[in-house]
């Protein structure tokens, strides 16, 4: 069967090429991820980790920093992602000696030629990122396969069943599956993954977080930002939801004279755009609106057009909104403002986040359903210094106690480590 998918996908891959170009974030990279011209054949073995994201990749910083100080003198550390804001996460957050590679496509021709430059020994996936060719290819050269943050969700099932059965159960292939909870282990079991091959640990992504959180805020933004007053966070906000966003900010703005506001958009070719909305906004006052980059602009509103600050920035705000989540797209991580003790507001549309806003929830977390509740519970927090407090306290103290859970990642990373 393998071989069946094999020649189908790749027909129909030729048959769609065309319309790759017609996606920004994928047109950018495609004839890097094709692998058409025959890279120099490494000369060291590598330890390859892959995340299709910026996110993803800083959600298993502590896996690759793990691997890095233990491994580095003996192989070659990787990491390869899908998009340009991957690209530049390593670039910025990573030491200069790890590689950067963009994943091939799923296709026997460039994984071949990726394989032959970059010869990886082992290769570390983040959450559900299941490329059948790829996995087959990797078993088949006698490279293991570890799934990191493992999320196989029960509405998948169907799908992913398929998948395996077209395939030769390609997950049976994992040389480990280590999954978030015991819902994704059950959902491997039933994929045919084998008992022992399954393990549950906490996200690596919270511990990232929390690992960040300890490290000291540049000074620069520290002198920037620290006596700027309250300020507001809209983070990872996707198009769908910017005129949510957009509404919400020019009724803050126009109630509160002495807020900022920072918006950051989920994909940095929204910014523009963003600006020229935010512009028009109607106001008892006239307002400015500025770059992040702007260092030396004064602002009443900014938007964030760089990656990897946004983290940071949510230190500096009295209460946070989380976004892709008044839209369809399972959310964005809200133990990212919740490590600094702020207030957090996110949408009900958390599924790739839900074990954490479960946890968080009544804790400092308010879910919200629509722009209107998104405005009237930031209204409260932000009239209401002691309600702040208060949830502020609540959630310091419950990212206390998922510290203490986070021992477990250091020995699961060091069981892998043996295998691996």
């Amino acid at each position: 069967m393998m071989i069946i998918y094999e020649t189908l996908f790749t027909i129909l891959f030729i048959i769609l090429f065309p319309a790759l170009f017609l996606f920004p974030r994928i047109r950018n990279t495609i004839f890097d991820r094709l692998y058409i011209f025959k890279k120099e054949k490494g000369t060291i073995s590598s330890i390859w980790f892959h995340g299709a994201s910026a996110g993803d990749i800083l959600s298993i910083k502590p896996v690759i920093e793990f691997f890095y100080n233990r491994y580095k003198r003996d192989y070659g550390i990787l990491i390869s992602s899908n998009t340009e804001s991957g690209r530049d996460i390593v670039r910025k957050f990573f030491p200069s000696d790890i590689k950067f590679a963009y994943l091939p496509f799923d296709l026997s021709f460039s994984i071949n030629r990726f394989l032959e430059a970059y010869k990886p020994v082992v290769l570390f996936v983040e959450a559900s990122e299941f490329w059948p060719i790829l996995v087959h290819r990797l078993s088949k050269n006698g490279i293991k396969i570890i799934l990191i943050n493992g999320n196989i969700k029960k509405e998948s099932l169907l799908f992913y069943k398929i998948l395996a059965y077209l395939t030769s159960n390609m997950f049976g292939k994992y040389t480990m599956m280590i999954v978030r909870n015991e819902e994704s282990a059950n959902m491997a079991r039933l994929l045919g993954v084998d008992e022992k091959k399954i393990l549950v640990c906490t996200n690596t992504k919270y511990k990232s977080v929390i690992d960040m959180q300890r490290k000291d805020i540049h000074q620069n933004l520290r002198l920037r930002f620290q006596n700027i007053g309250r300020v507001v966070v809209f983070g990872s906000i996707h198009y769908e939801e910017e005129d949510d966003v957009i509404y919400v900010v020019e009724r803050l703005v126009s109630e509160f004279d002495d807020i900022k506001i920072i918006v950051a958009p989920r994909h940095l070719e929204r910014k523009e755009h963003m600006r020229k909305k935010l512009r028009m906004i109607n106001t008892p006052r006239e307002i400015i609106v500025s770059y992040f980059t702007d260092e030396h602009s004064d602002f009443d509103i900014m938007i964030v057009d760089t990656i990897g600050d946004l983290f940071y920035l949510y230190s500096f705000a009295s209460v946070a909104f989380v976004g892709g989540s008044l839209c369809d797209r399972g959310g964005h991580n809200v133990l990212e403002p919740a490590a600094w003790g702020v207030p957090v507001l996110t949408g009900r549309n958390v599924r790739n986040y839900e074990d954490i806003v479960k946890t968080l929830l009544g804790f400092g977390l308010i879910l919200v359903n629509n722009r209107e509740e998104l405005f009237a519970t930031m209204s409260e927090i932000l009239r209401n210094d002691l309600h702040r407090k208060r949830l502020s306290d609540l959630i310091s103290s419950k990212v206390l106690e998922l510290e203490k859970e986070f021992s477990k990642v250091e020995s699961i990373l060091e069981q892998v480590s043996s295998i691996s």
